[in-house]
């Protein structure tokens, strides 16, 4: 969601993407949770116990190098417009159909509960706790009793879903602009 955000926005201000990497945690959905809650809360990102670490993996950030080479071979070319096919074919985008389903929903609730507390005051308003606490408990009751139905009712409506096409907007630059010069 965030990626088609800027995107977004970079064509309002008619700028040209010409490739993008997502790096994402690898851990499943709930694991991951439970993770980043923990980091979030406690500051304690590395693994411990059962938990791998919070986040992207160290070393999957070592391997990003791999990404630099294709940018580094398309900039010494003086030419991008096949920058973004080289990237998917290195492993720029792990595409999960079932997390975007999730975050298209997400990412709804957050802006109708963003403006719901932002209606109580600013930033540490007091008048805004019972609505931020409520919120929490709404969060957490989604991402633990929701959020398993949820994937369900995906994979057992997933040949319903336009997926391919989604993808192909997703991680593929329909750039108008197919010569970009840097």
């Amino acid at each position: 969601m965030t990626s088609r955000k800027i995107r977004r926005q970079l064509e309002d201000i008619h700028a040209h993407l010409i490739g993008h990497i997502v790096l994402q945690d690898k851990a499943p959905n709930l694991v991951s949770v439970l993770t980043i809650v923990r980091w979030l809360l406690y500051g304690k990102k590395e693994a411990a116990w059962l938990l791998p670490q919070a986040g992207i993996s160290q070393k999957e950030l070592k391997n990003v190098s791999r990404f630099g080479k294709v940018i580094r071979q398309s900039w010494y070319q003086d030419h991008f417009s096949h920058l973004q096919e080289d990237l998917l074919a290195a492993g720029a985008i792990i595409y999960k159909p079932s997390i975007i389903f999730m975050e298209k929903a997400g990412h709804r609730m957050f802006h109708f509960w963003a403006n719901y507390i932002r209606q109580k005051g600013a930033f540490r308003n007091p008048r805004r706790y019972f609505r931020t606490n409520l919120f929490f408990i709404y969060l957490l009751t989604v991402l633990f009793l929701v959020s398993p139905f949820s994937q369900l009712f995906f994979y057992l409506t997933y040949p319903l879903h336009p997926i391919n096409r989604q993808k192909h907007k997703d991680c593929n630059l329909d750039n108008k602009h197919k010569n970009i010069h840097i």
